[in-house]
């Protein structure tokens, strides 16, 4: 029996000892400062070198609507039939009043390391790699907003009463918070309560203590110019049904009904519903393929809703540079460039009266995304398919939708009381 023990060859202790001396002259070098800000300030100085996109030689394919076949006479039965289900449902609610509230969650992260720290142990697990892998961390998130919202509603009249603590808005921007010295900085948490009025012209008001005013006007008034609006569309409980704050009926006009049908969804029938609609936002092209899995049983309100929202555009190519050094547009390079983007709806429906449903706990998420060519590699850009459906993506891309995602925002109904007697608006 061979009783020596393992030597570690000479060099790996020579390369060991110069690699902690280049790094304790790092750590010497760079010591950054112990500073108490808690938010990060926001440049106001212009882009330099920003070229903006050029628009497209000819219209993309999937942007000619009228070249998609129309739903077969069967279909189109079908679907009448559940649009006068929906509208039935619908006029069930004559008011009702909503307390639920939302939650912004964004992935936690990582604790900064120190520099040196972060060098020894990459070195001592490279010198004497672990025997054993060990397992990933649940992902873990962090509350960046809150809103407790009271929403009644009256027909075509909304009253919206919001209170918020958050840091960044609901649909994720950045909240711009200006200090004296006439600086922008980010990431500051802030309380606000509004209470907002539609009436049925769909013109919104804000109340200004006791008086209520145009919102665009009120927005007119404010001393610092923001694009970032203090109303959601995610303040109405509505939008969570279908992604959407118009009715079932206004949603299906507004779009293209490209399929529907009746499937099997967690072990029981479902209707499948498919819709189409394209945008155009100067020289950028979009279309969205948003897919429902509507409860029959429920009023036919979606379980879940899929939304694949596909981006081209004309993108600037870039001369490679040295490390650290700007990299400059090559005058009229150009790169033609598709991309896809996903995010899900999934509800939790609840009865709260008999033959009235609505939704108890919802939750969107932001999903993967990748560039068509990564998807369909064997496909010129002419072939790829017009609509984006969720069965058409490889198995690899569909695995991603199982990672964790970046954002998510969580729904829950607190309290829900419908056809009130003496509902009054606003209270």
């Amino acid at each position: 029996m061979n009783t020596k023990l393992k030597k570690t060859p000479a060099y790996r202790y020579i390369l060991f000892f110069l690699l902690l001396l280049s790094v304790f002259c790092i750590y010497l070098l760079y010591h950054p400062k112990k500073t108490t800000q808690v938010s990060k300030r926001i440049s106001t100085v212009p882009l330099i070198g920003f070229v903006p996109n050029p628009p497209l030689p000819e219209t993309p394919r999937f942007m000619k609507v009228k070249d998609i076949p129309s739903l077969s006479t069967q279909k189109t039965k079908q679907l009448d039939q559940l649009k006068t289900e929906a509208s039935a449902y619908t006029k069930k609610l004559k008011n009702g009043e909503i307390e639920f509230s939302v939650t912004l969650y964004r992935q936690s992260q990582p604790e900064p390391v120190n520099l040196f720290v972060e060098l020894w142990n990459g070195t001592r697990n490279w010198l004497n790699p672990p025997n054993e892998i060990t397992a990933e961390k649940p992902q873990t998130y962090d509350v960046i907003g809150e809103w407790h919202i009271t929403f009644r509603f009256d027909k075509d009249t909304e009253f919206f009463d919001v209170i918020a603590h958050n840091k960044q808005e609901m649909n994720g921007s950045q909240i711009l918070t200006w200090s004296s010295d006439r600086k922008a900085h980010y990431g500051i948490w802030r309380n606000t309560h509004h209470q907002f009025l539609r009436d049925k012209n769909q013109t919104l008001y804000i109340r200004n203590n006791t008086v209520w005013k145009p919102y665009y006007k009120w927005r007119q008034s404010l001393h610092v110019r923001t694009h970032i609006p203090h109303f959601d569309q995610r303040y109405s409980p509505y939008w969570w049904l279908l992604g959407h704050t118009t009715d079932f009926n206004t949603f299906i006009r507004q779009h293209k009904t490209t399929d529907i049908k009746t499937v099997d969804f967690n072990g029981s029938s479902h209707a499948y519903l498919q819709v189409y609609h394209t945008e155009q936002v100067k020289t950028t092209f979009r279309a969205k393929t948003i897919e429902f899995w509507m409860h029959p049983q429920a009023g036919f309100l979606p379980k879940r809703i899929l939304i694949g929202t596909r981006t081209a555009a004309m993108f600037p190519e870039y001369e490679e540079g040295w490390m650290f050094s700007k990299t400059k547009p090559i005058p009229g390079k150009y790169t033609y460039s598709e991309s896809l983007d996903y995010r899900t709806i999934t509800s939790e429906l609840a009865q709260y009266e008999p033959g009235i449903w609505f939704p108890e706990t919802v939750t969107e998420v932001d999903l993967s995304g990748a560039s068509l060519s990564d998807l369909f590699s064997d496909l010129p850009h002419s072939d790829y398919p017009v609509i984006m459906t969720e069965a058409l993506l490889p198995q690899w891309f569909r695995e991603e939708f199982q990672n964790p995602p970046r954002l998510k925002r969580v729904m829950k109904v607190h309290r829900a009381v419908f056809n009130l007697p003496n509902l009054q608006i606003p209270p």
